[in-house]
């Protein structure tokens, strides 16, 4: 197992964070469609609970360069299921997500806090974990997952920040 710590913060509050940029459909589409180019984002269901709620999202990203053995195991692309939960008593969104080409060796989780940073800040901390249950390559496919993570989270806070920026701007 690897794990990765990313940490970002941003010119907004905790509330709006979450309802304005993480759980908006709009900069959602923006980010993972314009941005981040991937092939497919959306949020395919959501589950009201006593705290918050359930939701999961199928996407597929874009492969870029990977190491021929690991590409010779995404058969089925690099799609993926994710089931979040997010808790607004705590603040905290936990997810697992399911690889469509490989559901019982790949093993990817997360938590995401956001905490107030002073007066109109936050700040986004992303602890994630990859377990690569594959003899030999194991390590080198945690790594890559990892890697793409990170790569994708930073990408997501330069376009938020520039979201955040715009919306200001028109008064949105």
């Amino acid at each position: 197992m690897s794990d990765r710590r990313i940490e970002h913060t941003f010119d907004c509050g905790v509330e709006r964070f979450w309802a304005e940029v993480f759980f908006d459909r709009a900069f959602n589409e923006a980010l993972f469609l314009g941005r981040l180019k991937f092939e497919r984002w959306e949020e395919v269901e959501r589950t009201e609970t006593s705290d918050g709620f359930i939701r999961v999202v199928e996407a597929i990203p874009r492969v870029g360069d990977v190491p021929g053995p690991i590409k010779a195991l995404l058969k089925n692309g690099a799609g993926y299921r994710e089931r979040g939960e997010f808790r607004r008593s705590a603040s905290r969104y936990s997810l697992s997500v399911t690889s469509l080409s490989l559901p019982d060796k790949l093993v990817v989780t997360g938590d995401m806090s956001v905490e107030p940073r002073g007066e109109g800040r936050c700040h986004r901390l992303y602890l994630a974990h990859v377990q690569a249950k594959l003899f030999g390559i194991g390590g080198l496919l945690e790594k890559l997952v990892l890697d793409n993570i990170e790569k994708s989270y930073t990408k997501s806070a330069t376009f938020t920040e520039s979201w955040l920026r715009d919306r200001d701007q028109r008064g949105t």
